[in-house]
């Protein structure tokens, strides 16, 4: 079974590297959280909804969280669809941080 704190170890290497690897390392910070965040909340959909929907009920339980998680999935939508904007490293490292403290509040570290 794959853990999805992988892919929050492959952001941290990835951010050291040109604008497509800064893209690519904000889009698996997000996917980590956002994977995380649907486990704990037991969620099985695999509908475009489902991004929407973990948001929705992590409010319930963790607001900051669900907070710094609707932050973390703008910054994924920028880094993954907008092609205009030139996407720098302090956009990265502030979607790692976001995804470090989402990660410890749900997994309670």
């Amino acid at each position: 079974m794959f853990d999805p704190i992988n892919f929050f170890h492959l952001a941290q290497q990835l951010i050291k590297g040109d604008e497509a690897s800064v893209r690519t390392s904000i889009s698996k910070a997000y996917y980590a959280s956002f994977l995380i965040a649907r486990d704990k909340l037991g969620l099985k959909l695999k509908i475009p909804e489902v991004h929407r929907e973990v948001i929705k009920l992590l409010y319930r339980k963790t607001p900051i969280s669900a907070n710094s998680l609707h932050k973390l999935r703008r910054l994924r939508n920028i880094s993954d669809y907008d092609t205009k904007i030139n996407i720098k490293i302090d956009a990265g490292e502030t979607s790692l941080k976001l995804a470090d403290n989402i990660i410890g509040e749900i997994r309670g570290k």
